[in-house]
């Protein structure tokens, strides 16, 4: 199903190919709203696998506590011809983690990365995590955190994600190459079939102080 979303003013709206065949404005259908508050951040970020909808609010309070960030779930119900919310599959943070600052599915709907830039490790330390999700169909069957493969505190590690072909992409924005320097240029991680990458920065030749590469990945 061909659809495209937006967010506006913490509601999701959906509009259809029909709609945008026929050119005009956005006037869409707006999804249900799970229970927010102000200030949560629903919509912030949207991710279409195959009849699902995953949607960001990295600002949630959650019972897992304070700015725990939320990922709710839109599973598409033919009966109905309607996106349903399945408040029963909602992935939760940490307190203070920001899941769901990104989030990203591959082509094939099987693979779903959720950012949480301000997670913390084992040691307690925050540089961030992305949670990894597999699907099949509209079916969470496993899923992980994935840690940087430094953790340094204020790294942001998950604050932008990206997923194909095997490929996961995740941007620090907040890593600093220099230790000891306050400037930040950030740096992007990528996992290939499981085996990571890292410790090169994105676009090392002209990365700059306070540039901050890594703030988005696609």
């Amino acid at each position: 199903m061909k659809t495209r979303a937006i967010c506006l003013l913490a509601t999701v709206l959906l509009l259809g190919r029909e709609m945008q065949a026929a050119d005009t404005s956005w006037v869409g259908k707006a999804l249900d709203s799970p229970p927010l508050a102000p200030g949560d951040r629903f919509g912030a970020t949207l991710a279409i696998g195959d009849g699902l909808i995953a949607v960001g609010a990295y600002l949630a309070d959650t019972s897992n506590g304070v700015d725990s960030g939320a990922v709710y779930f839109y599973l598409y119900d033919e009966g109905e011809k309607s996106w349903e919310l399945h408040l029963e599959m909602t992935e939760k943070g940490d307190a203070g983690d920001q899941l769901g600052f990104d989030l990203a599915i591959d082509s094939d709907g099987t693979t779903l990365l959720a950012g949480a830039p301000f997670a913390r490790n084992l040691g307690g330390v925050r540089c961030g995590a992305v949670r990894k999700i597999t699907l099949v169909g509209s079916r969470i069957v496993a899923k992980v955190n994935l840690g940087p493969p430094v953790c340094e505190e204020g790294a942001e590690f998950g604050s932008a994600v990206a997923v194909e072909g095997g490929i996961e992409a995740v941007g620090a924005r907040g890593t600093d190459r220099r230790r000891g320097h306050r400037h930040r240029d950030g740096r992007l991680c990528a996992r290939l079939d499981a085996v990571r990458i890292a410790g090169r920065p994105a676009a090392a030749a002209g990365s700059r102080p306070s540039a901050f590469s890594g703030w988005s990945a696609s």
